[in-house]
């Protein structure tokens, strides 16, 4: 199995296309998609990359995060693909990993670095390995990949948020089309004036 994708079925669990290879087959031959392609050319540089899958992305356990959660969860992902170079998937979960603010390569102030893992914590992202944990206060605290996310039901809070954040999203559309007909429209009527 691929290094990369190794370590997104280690974090993540098994992947999941949703097709078959057979499925997939048959449509690769109708059409080719170059999504993969243009993001390589434009923005790939070196070896290293993250994968974003659909999966998650579209999960309430994404949606509730705050900005700096998605920023953190983003770079806990990488973290966790250099740690384990050399870690199988399924031995993942029992070595664990440690993860402070100075791994961190995102620009954020420790205080919102240690809120945002509370955050991951609580919705599953991540796990804490209580056995590695030393009693010491100043010791780094030992995380393991989690699938938990997957079956995070989201507070009533965090459910009227998601809705709320639909419900703008579908007035702008609303009045960006309204703007743009109007705009149309102008267009015609001072086109037709012009031509009389």
């Amino acid at each position: 199995m691929p290094l990369a994708r190794a370590a997104s079925s280690m974090f993540f669990g098994p992947i999941r296309t949703g097709r078959t290879p057979s499925m997939a087959n048959n449509r690769d031959r109708k059409r080719k998609y170059y999504g993969s392609q243009v993001v390589q050319r434009y923005y790939r540089k070196g070896n290293g990359f993250t994968m974003l899958f659909d999966e998650y992305l579209d999960t309430p356990a994404y949606q509730v995060l705050t900005h700096a959660g998605r920023l953190i969860l983003l770079d806990v992902m990488r973290h966790i693909r250099d740690t384990y170079k050399n870690i199988p998937p399924e031995k993942a979960a029992k070595v664990g990993f440690q993860y402070t603010h100075r791994d961190c390569r995102e620009q954020v102030s420790e205080g919102t670095f240690h809120t945002a893992m509370q955050e991951l914590r609580r919705i599953g992202w991540v796990d804490v390995k209580a056995e590695h944990q030393h009693y010491g206060l100043a010791s780094p605290i030992v995380y393991s990949p989690s699938t938990k996310w997957r079956d995070y039901k989201p507070t009533q809070d965090e459910t009227a948020k998601i809705q709320r954040l639909a419900s703008n999203r579908v007035r702008r559309m609303s009045q960006s089309r309204k703007h743009r007909m109007k705009y149309i429209r102008g267009n015609q009527d001072a086109t037709s004036t012009n031509h009389r």
